[in-house]
């Protein structure tokens, strides 16, 4: 599949304020959710995606 959840080390943080700062200070939209077990990023592999995409994803997400 072209879909993933990838799990965050994250645990004190809400989904909601996590995907508002991910736009707000790099321009990135992405589905966070909270499971059970802490938070989790859905990212998807499309076509128009480049390896630099994922990386800057995590990039902003160690910056959190």
């Amino acid at each position: 599949g072209s879909m993933r959840m990838v799990k965050l080390p994250l645990a004190t943080s809400q989904p909601a304020d996590l995907r508002r700062k991910l736009w707000q200070d790099h321009r990135i939209d992405v589905p966070i959710n909270a499971l059970s077990d802490g938070l989790w990023v859905r990212i998807s592999a499309q076509l128009y995606n480049e390896m630099d995409d994922y990386r800057r994803l995590a990039t902003a997400i160690r910056s959190l």
